[in-house]
């Protein structure tokens, strides 16, 4: 199943030989913050691990990692690339096309577990994996890391069912993964798990067994052990008054969502033009194919649970009559119940005129304060809709011989690619030994904080705060000394008065400002940065011939290097 998978990413992705050396996905914004976040991980792993936190970004605050995902998990293996590639950019489109595999096959995993079809598996799989929420966050690769739900609920179901602590440590450990990968997916996770494990204890009417209890608290202790380290310095960080995020009605899942595909959708471009295409946060299409089969899997629970009703089984138990190829129908009815839930939250802080459960954990719950698009939580009503695809399928074709069922299997991946074709956006950032070459001066420079103009207002041009300070920071991983610059989710208290005070270099002000905060280098670039305009050469001149005498300059490349020397 792994090379259908590669094969399916391939052709809906269509990275090519020269693109995954070059561009990165979709633009220089996001992606180039993300780039910067795992090379510092990668670096302070090895080099400052109790300071992993303390990242080289808006200097001189602590903690500046914690104003946006920390993306722990996906540290070593980007890392493992990039070491051998020696490229950002390939490791990137290495990393994100590993990702969707991965949903892909973890995705098949849970189903085949529950279904006991490996046709209808593969359905399921491609209809999460492949969907327009995927494809327009194709450039937010820490939310690419969805695999880690399904394998997260596929151990959680090992877990009520067998009762294994190895089960259960690796419960732990992919819960971890997905918490730390994505602070949306965690918050949502924990609260899907209590409602599974709830409806679990409940139809067992309160006696789940032995062993349960003991294996809960082996994978309760491992994430906690595995989190905590991480957890303690991001809510610290997340305390600051200018990092907490205000409950948003705009991020909330819309009735529309789940009909919006990805921006451009080449079979569906009226739906997709329900939103600008820089909005990529409501675009919940699964495809009409997937909505169709999930319709025919709820009339076989349906039909499964008025059967159940008829005979009086006992709730969640594997009768020893009951043949080894019987789904897992009432552990399916289970991930229902916490995609509801999941629901729910997505709706926001309001529902129907009403103030939803959602303001709750904001105000209660660890991680939902920090959280804005609440609209994110509906992936896992992205998972149940796929799973109920792949009941209907198998029910559809249960009568069907088995080349039969693999040939309708394809012809629905055919169809899924084509319902959600769209266009793969990328951008680019410069790697031009004239770009870089202040860089490679800084490297073998002694310590000291550096100022990088111009310096971007996100009050005036959010667009050139992206797409300038975010490639500066992958940049800055050259010689990793800290920056007053940044680009991030959050902003320190006074990053405004610095820019206020700084736009105005070399003035008095401006250099008394950076007497304060121990800033050593300047570097004024000069022409244009990534299609923004930077300094003149004239200004960039005017700005040497006006420096204090103790400061020396030279030029490397297309910017100037200032040593204030404080």
């Amino acid at each position: 199943m792994l090379v259908l998978f590669v094969v399916v990413v391939a052709i809906e992705f269509r990275p090519g030989l020269h693109s995954v050396f070059n561009r990165i996905p979709a633009n220089a914004g996001d992606p180039a913050l993300i780039i910067w976040f795992l090379v510092w991980g990668g670096h302070a792993f090895v080099h400052q691990p109790l300071h992993y936190f303390d990242a080289n970004a808006f200097w001189p605050y602590h903690s500046t990692l914690a104003y946006s995902e920390t993306m722990a998990p996906l540290v070593p293996y980007y890392n493992a690339v990039y070491g051998l590639s020696g490229n950002w950019v390939f490791a990137l489109n290495i990393l994100d096309l590993s990702l969707v595999v991965f949903n892909l096959s973890m995705t098949y995993v849970l189903v085949r577990w529950l279904t006991k079809r490996t046709d209808a598996a593969v359905v399921a799989a491609v209809a999460f994996g492949i969907n327009g929420y995927v494809v327009a966050h194709w450039g937010h690769i820490q939310l690419q890391a969805l695999g880690f739900l399904p394998l997260s609920l596929f151990l959680l179901f090992k877990v009520l069912e067998h009762r294994r602590m190895l089960t259960a440590f690796l419960l732990g450990v992919s819960g971890s993964a997905l918490t730390l990968s994505a602070l949306y997916y965690g918050a949502i996770y924990g609260v899907v798990v209590p409602i599974i494990v709830g409806g679990y204890v409940i139809a067992r009417r309160f006696k789940p067994g032995p062993g349960l209890v003991r294996c809960l608290a082996v994978a309760g202790v491992t994430m906690l052990v595995l989190v905590t380290p991480f957890a303690v310095p991001y809510a610290r960080a997340q305390h600051q008054p200018n990092l907490r995020r205000t409950m948003s009605v705009e991020g909330a899942l819309r009735p529309h969502d789940p009909l919006t595909p990805a921006p451009g959708s080449y079979r569906y471009p009226s739906l997709a033009a329900h939103d600008p295409p820089s909005d990529v946060e409501h675009r919940f299409f699964p495809g009409f194919t997937v909505y169709a089969l999930a319709i025919v899997g709820v009339g076989v629970l349906v039909a499964a649970g008025l059967r159940f009703w008829r005979r009086r089984l006992e709730p969640m138990a594997q009768d020893d009559t009951e043949p080894e190829t019987a789904p897992r129908l009432q552990l399916i009815v289970l991930l229902l119940l916490g995609a509801v839930g999941a629901l729910v939250l997505a709706k926001g802080p309001t529902i129907l005129g009403h103030a939803g459960p959602y303001r709750f954990f904001y105000d209660h719950v660890p991680g939902f304060a920090s959280t804005r698009i609440t609209a994110r939580f509906a992936v896992v009503d992205l998972l149940a809709g796929a799973l109920l695809a792949g009941v209907g399928f198998a029910w559809l074709t249960r009568r069907l011989p088995m080349l039969a069922r693999a040939g309708a299997a394809g012809l629905f991946v055919v169809l899924q690619l084509v319902e959600m074709a769209a266009p793969i956006p990328s951008g680019k950032i410069s790697t031009a030994t004239s770009d870089l070459a202040v860089y490679h001066e800084l490297a073998g420079r002694p310590s000291g904080a550096v100022l990088e103009l111009p310096i971007e207002d996100p009050r005036s041009d959010p667009a050139a705060w992206a797409y300038v300070e975010a490639p500066r920071m992958v940049y800055s991983t050259i010689d990793f000394k800290p920056r007053l610059n940044g680009y991030s989710g959050g902003l320190p208290p006074t990053y405004y008065d610095d820019i206020d005070a700084l736009q105005t270099f070399p003035s008095a002000t401006a250099l008394d400002r950076l007497d304060q905060r121990r800033v050593r280098y300047v570097v004024v670039h000069v022409g244009v940065e990534n299609g923004f305009p930077a300094v003149s050469e004239t200004a960039a001149q005017d700005m040497v011939k006006a420096l204090p005498p103790t400061a020396t300059v030279a030029r490397y490349g297309s910017a100037f290097l200032i040593d204030l020397k404080h």
